[in-house]
């Protein structure tokens, strides 16, 4: 565990720590338009120092994350693969030395989500609604929602930005081109990663 991610009180931030929100700092596609880039900056209290974030959404089905814990570059690519219409099977390739840390260590022994640290299966209705991951946000609207019924703010422009892309790319293949990420060459094969987190200061933040 970095010592840097700990609060005054040496509360770990991460994961399974939800005490502050993110700052949203830009979202911008990634020429040549394969992936949406959004960063994010915390504000760690009482240290004088923001965690900055960059996550990757990779056309057209595919998530690369920075580490939750510490700084460095992504260590983790994620693959949608759909099964029907509302089902889908993930697919994580992780990078690890042989030996080395955990991708995913847990800060007090016991893996789990929530202030009791639950397993999935051991987190009944309320649980999830006072601790919602993911998966609450996902199905709260259902499997196929209108968009009409959404209510998108600020923070959800990368969410917009990957839809029009997506759209386009439909368009591509229906006039018979190719969408982007399609590769017939070794080199364009190669997907860059640029998820990766890193600690600054946070300007303007009182350090006491």
């Amino acid at each position: 565990m970095d010592e840097r991610l700990l609060d005054r009180d040496g509360r770990a931030y991460g994961m399974e720590e939800p005490h502050f929100d993110p700052i949203l700092v830009n979202v911008g596609p990634r020429t040549p338009g394969r992936s949406i880039l959004t960063t994010s900056r915390r504000v760690i209290e009482g240290t004088g120092q923001a965690w900055m974030r960059i996550e990757q959404g990779i056309m057209p089905n595919m998530l690369a994350l920075p580490p939750f814990f510490g700084d460095g570059p992504s260590r983790t690519v994620t693959a949608f693969v759909p099964v029907d219409d509302t089902h889908f099977v993930t697919v994580d390739i992780n990078r690890q030395r042989v030996g080395g840390e955990d991708i995913y260590p847990h800060t007090e022994g016991k893996p789990g989500f929530g202030p009791e640290r639950k397993l999935w299966g051991e987190m009944d209705f309320e649980y999830h609604q006072r601790n919602p991951l993911d998966y609450e946000a996902q199905s709260a609207i259902g499997g196929i929602a209108f968009h009409s019924q959404e209510h998108l703010s600020f923070t959800d422009r990368g969410l917009g930005m990957h839809r029009k892309l997506f759209r386009q790319q439909c368009d591509i293949v229906a006039r018979g081109g190719d969408p982007v990420g399609a590769a017939y060459t070794e080199e364009d094969r190669m997907v860059r990663v640029d998820a990766r987190s890193w600690m600054e200061p946070a300007r303007g933040v009182d350090k006491s």
